[in-house]
């Protein structure tokens, strides 16, 4: 059985850009959840406000940034995950 989830988005957030690796979930303003099985949509999901409510909490001005461990900031900007 083929199953994939995709993230798509929409409303691209100017200043989080990142010059390097995957531009976050985060940095939409508009985020769905679509899950696929067969080719079939089976599953959505609207995370526009979990991500929106995660940046007002959770960011500095709206950006992500290095912190200490700059390794893991560097494994999360090529990372495709958007669990945080």
């Amino acid at each position: 059985m083929l199953k994939f989830t995709t993230i798509p988005a929409l409303d691209f957030i100017d200043s989080m850009y990142v010059h390097m690796g995957f531009q976050s979930p985060l940095s939409f303003e508009i985020v769905f959840e679509l899950e696929f099985r067969q080719g079939e949509l089976i599953y959505t999901l609207d995370l526009s406000n979990k991500m929106k409510t995660f940046r007002e909490q959770n960011i500095s001005d709206g950006k992500l940034e290095p912190s200490d461990d700059f390794q893991a900031w560097i494994a999360r900007t090529f990372s495709l995950d958007y669990d945080f």
